[in-house]
């Protein structure tokens, strides 16, 4: 999304019917930006990781959804269908953090900031 820069995550069915991409900042954007070869360019990539540090990284992993988003649900708890809806909509999942890892060093590979990135990293 060239207005936003971020990668789409999910659909969003409008009034009449139709989808649109949401605007959401959302987690698996991360994957893209990880992988080797990428989909993305190295600023595509930059603008990845930049939008994640600043939304969704915790010192415990990544939000699957940014704080203050309609629907964002911060804590995972409740009955089942509670717990559901909030798997996806702001819960932290530590395994995503390796995704980020990959796709910060790769950036930071490209720009000559590693030792900084590194220590980032370390600090989280």
């Amino acid at each position: 999304n060239p207005i936003h820069q971020r990668l789409h995550d999910c659909l969003v069915e409008q009034e009449d019917g139709t989808f649109h991409p949401s605007t959401e900042v959302r987690c698996n954007q991360v994957f893209a930006a990880s992988l080797d070869p990428s989909p993305l360019n190295w600023k595509q990539r930059k603008e990845v990781v930049e939008d994640v540090r600043a939304h969704l990284l915790t010192p415990y992993g990544l939000r699957t959804l940014r704080p203050g988003s309609d629907g964002y649900i911060g804590r995972f708890q409740g009955n089942m269908m509670e717990r559901d809806r909030a798997y996806h909509n702001g819960t932290v999942w530590p395994y995503l953090l390796g995704a980020y890892c990959e796709a910060a060093l790769r950036v930071a590979n490209h720009e000559g900031t590693l030792t900084e990135t590194c220590q980032h990293i370390a600090d989280v």
